[in-house]
């Protein structure tokens, strides 16, 4: 009885809670899930697994916070951020936004790259399920959009947008495209396309929603 008390409970304060609040409590959750099970695959099944990652450990033993996030295409991003591009390297293949992003302010601040790029991803994530919240509630209602929020979170690639990679920054970028273009604002929408293809060549597929968006709105004469 009393656990059933309690969980009312927490579910009428959550309720009480204003939309924002809600969502950041649904995101950071999240986050702290996807770091357990980042301590879960990397110090207790990496050996049974034979699952190594990434094959330069940025701590060199192995064992530091940072060989859970910069794992296989994330050194790219890591090393573009520290050193940029070299002539021949490998690392050309991938856009540069997020890694430019934080190499600046880790110079700017002292803080280390890693440091900056994992606050950038978190911080992303989480402005990705405020503008997500905001979407949906354009067409739908508080639930709705809630749910959607929640579904992004715990789906099964989440991971990736609290990891050194671009995906949660595009992800914010083309969820603000998105909504620029629901609200009619296409030069705004245009721009964060541009900002969002700065981070993965994927971004030319947002032109499919800006341009229906754009034809949709458009007065028919």
């Amino acid at each position: 009885m009393n656990i059933l008390k309690s969980i009312t409970s927490i579910k009428i304060w959550f309720r009480d809670l204003a939309w924002w609040q809600q969502v950041l409590m649904i995101v950071f959750a999240s986050t702290g899930l996807i770091l357990c099970a980042g301590y879960l695959g990397v110090f207790l099944s990496n050996h049974q697994l034979g699952w190594g990652g990434s094959e330069r450990p940025l701590t060199g033993t192995n064992k530091g916070i940072e060989t859970w996030f910069v794992r296989w295409d994330s050194m790219y991003y890591w090393e573009i951020a520290k050193q940029g591009y070299s002539t021949q390297g490998i690392e050309r293949a991938f856009f540069s936004l997020y890694s430019a992003i934080c190499g600046i302010l880790s110079k700017l601040t002292s803080i280390p790259v890693f440091w900056v790029g994992l606050i950038l991803s978190i911080g992303s994530f989480a402005g990705s399920g405020l503008v997500l919240f905001k979407l949906v509630l354009h067409d739908s209602g508080h639930h709705a959009a809630l749910f959607s929020v929640l579904w992004l979170c715990i789906s099964p690639m989440a991971f990736f947008f609290i990891s050194f990679y671009p995906e949660s920054l595009f992800l914010l970028f083309a969820l603000v495209s998105i909504f620029f273009a629901r609200k009619g604002a296409f030069l705004k929408g245009g721009l964060c396309i541009m900002l969002a293809g700065a981070t993965t060549p994927v971004a030319v597929l947002l032109a499919i929603p800006y341009l229906a968006e754009y034809f949709y709105q458009r007065p028919h004469t």
